[in-house]
Formats: structure tokens, sequence, C-alpha cells
């Protein structure tokens, strides 16, 4: 495992200050703006812009499949809008852009 694909955004992205035209998705389940180490000690990868919803150590050669989709409109904006405006009713909320992924039974 340690493998990441590089990915080019269909929309700039802002994150901890910066904007970012393409991202660095992990099969460790996480995504960096920066290229991340791919050695065993993912340590070094903290205190740099990532997002880790699933950081743990998923290897797909074991099975399972590993996806991303980013939309800029159509369903998957109006999903988004939706679960999100149903999480912060008080609020709203109206993405321009979304980007999604998946590990679906990757061991």
């Amino acid at each position: 495992d340690g493998y990441y694909a590089t990915i080019n955004l269909q929309q700039p992205f802002e994150y901890g200050g910066n904007t970012y035209s393409q991202l660095n998705l992990s099969m460790d389940g996480y995504v960096a703006f920066f290229v991340p180490y791919i050695d065993r000690n993912a340590i070094k990868n903290i205190r740099k812009n990532i997002i880790a919803p699933l950081w743990t150590d998923l290897d797909a050669n074991d099975g399972g499949k590993w996806t991303y989709q980013q939309a800029t409109n159509g369903s998957l904006i109006a999903q988004a809008n939706n679960e999100i405006n149903k999480m912060f009713p008080d609020d709203y909320f109206s993405a321009c852009w979304v980007f999604v992924s998946t590990w679906d039974e990757v061991p």
C-alpha cells in the first residue's frame, strides 16, 4: 500500500489558507495537498494540509474498490446540498463543487 493518485480538480479548492488545483488521494484514507510520504512513518504527514476522515492502513490489492468522483452540477451536487442542509437546518449551504472518494470493501 502507500499508493496515491494525483487528481486535477474541476474547480479550485480553498483549504488551510491556500487555493489548490489538484490533490493527492491516498489509498490510506486521506486527501493531501502535497505529495504524501509513502514510507511506514506516515506521522511525517501531520501538520500539513490534509483531510483525513479514514486515515488507516488500507490495501486495495487484497480486494475492494477505491474510487472517486467530482462534480460541479447535477445529482451529486444536489445530494450534497440536501444532506448538508438537513444536518444544519439553520444555515443555508449551496455547493459549487464536490469531491467524493469511496473505499468500498477494502480490507
